[in-house]
C-alpha cells in the first residue's frame, strides 16, 4: 500500500484548523490576499472606496505588475510587501497608500481578483450586499473585513465587518 503524501496530509490538516488556504478548493495561490474592503462609504461620495491586501507569506513580496480586476489598478515596479504586511489601494489615496483606481467598487457586490504579473490568480472575493454578508458593512461607514488575516477569502463566514466606523484610513 503506497504512503500518503505527507505534504497533501499536512496542508490539508493545517487547512482545515483555518491556517492555509485549501489547495483542493481554493482557485488562488494565496500569497497575498484581500483582507478588508471599504466598498459603500456613507453617503453618496465614492471616493473613500479602498481596498486592503495582506502578506500571509514569510518573505517579503514583489507585487510589482499584480493587478486588481474590478477597480482597473495595476501596482507599479518596485511594489514590496514585508510578511505579514498590509497595502492599501484607494480611490483617492493619502499618504502610504496606493492608487487612485479608475473604477468603482460595486455597492451591491462585485467580484475581485488579484492577478500576478504572470496572469496567474492569487486570490479572490466575490462579495455582495445580501442577507449572506454583513450588512453592517453595507454604506454604514464600516467595512468588509476578513476575521482572520490567514484563512482564504472565498467563504463569506470568513467575512465580518469592521469594529471601527469611518469612510478612510487615514
Amino acid at each position: 500500500m503506497p504512503l500518503p503524501n505527507l505534504s497533501l496530509v499536512l496542508t490539508l490538516v493545517l487547512s482545515f484548523l483555518g491556517l492555509v488556504n485549501n489547495p483542493l478548493s481554493a482557485s488562488s495561490d494565496g500569497v497575498v490576499v484581500f483582507n478588508e474592503v471599504q466598498y459603500n462609504p456613507t453617503g453618496s461620495d465614492e471616493s473613500g472606496e479602498w481596498i486592503e491586501l495582506f502578506n500571509q507569506m514569510g518573505i517579503i513580496t514583489d507585487i510589482s505588475g499584480w493587478r486588481i480586476d474590478g477597480i482597473g489598478y495595476t501596482f507599479p515596479e518596485g511594489t514590496l510587501v514585508n510578511p505579514g504586511s498590509y497595502v492599501v489601494v484607494a480611490k483617492m489615496p493619502g499618504a502610504g497608500e496606493f492608487g487612485p483606481f479608475t473604477g468603482s467598487i460595486d455597492n451591491g457586490g462585485e467580484r475581485l481578483r488579484l492577478y500576478n504579473h504572470s496572469d496567474r490568480l492569487m486570490d479572490e472575493l466575490d462579495f455582495g450586499d445580501d442577507a449572506r454578508w454583513p450588512a453592517a458593512a453595507d454604506g454604514s461607514g464600516a467595512t468588509l473585513a476578513k476575521r482572520k488575516q490567514y484563512t482564504a477569502s472565498g467563504r463569506t463566514d470568513r467575512w465580518t465587518y469592521s469594529s471601527q466606523i469611518s469612510d478612510t484610513l487615514s
